[in-house]
């Protein structure tokens, strides 16, 4: 681990704490009885933050997948690669989804409507099946060549498909008992992809100024055809 003893207003703890992950940090410790060996200034009490050494050096892969049976399959799994060097650090992650499931209604109604006879009676309902995939990507890389100068780029990609497949019912019986009843069938599918690249460059002046610069891409594409039958008879 690393200790460095710095005097820091309140502010400036509160933004350390912020910008830190969690993971980064050993212990923390709450000095209310301070020795000698800290600033006179400390008597009220000393906050130590002990930080892991070297914590973003070597290689960290994570996975994790679940899957499960509703109506019908579902799954879920990400993976994840990490690697850092003194001076720099890639990463990559990749998640996908699946999820096939199931919802409808049925509904009855009345209502009358005396150019129609008087008192009409409804049955209707809608019945969809979706079919859900999802695919995400992630890159990125920074490489820091002085401890003031900081350059990086990073791409992320995310690709879907929904396919909703429903079913339409709708009923109508007259006053003289008289049917009208129609049956449709939406079949639509719906693609999206977003594509985001970006690079960065960072100088640090001094604790007061620095220097950022900052380009971006994003990329958009969206495909929702759906085609509509409807049947009606009496």
């Amino acid at each position: 681990v690393s200790q460095s003893r710095y005097k820091m207003s309140m502010d400036e703890l509160m933004a350390l704490l912020e910008s830190t992950p969690a993971d980064n940090i050993e212990k923390i410790e709450l000095i209310t009885s301070p020795t000698a060996q800290y600033d006179a200034d400390g008597g009220a009490g000393i906050i130590n933050i002990v930080f892991k050494k070297n914590e973003n050096e070597g290689t960290r892969l994570n996975l994790s997948a679940t899957a499960g049976y509703g109506y019908r399959e579902k799954a879920q799994t990400a993976l994840s690669l990490s690697h850092g060097f003194k001076r720099a650090s890639l990463n990559a992650a990749y998640a996908f989804g699946h999820n096939h499931s199931y919802s409808g209604y049925r509904g009855h109604g009345t209502a009358d409507f005396p150019f129609m006879g008087g008192l009409n009676s409804t049955e209707f309902g809608g019945l969809t099946d979706r079919n859900q995939q999802s695919h995400n990507l992630n890159l990125a890389a920074e490489f820091r060549p002085a401890t003031n100068n900081t350059f990086g780029a990073e791409l992320t990609f995310s690709a879907s498909k929904n396919h909703n497949l429903v079913s339409i019912l709708g009923d109508r019986i007259m006053p003289d008992s008289s049917f009208l009843g129609s049956t449709g069938l939406s079949d639509g599918t719906t693609q999206l992809q977003n594509l985001i690249a970006s690079t960065y460059f960072n100088h640090k002046f001094s604790a007061r100024a620095q220097l950022n610069l900052d380009a971006s891409y994003i990329g958009y594409q969206n495909s929702s055809p759906t085609l509509v039958t409807i049947v009606t008879g009496k």
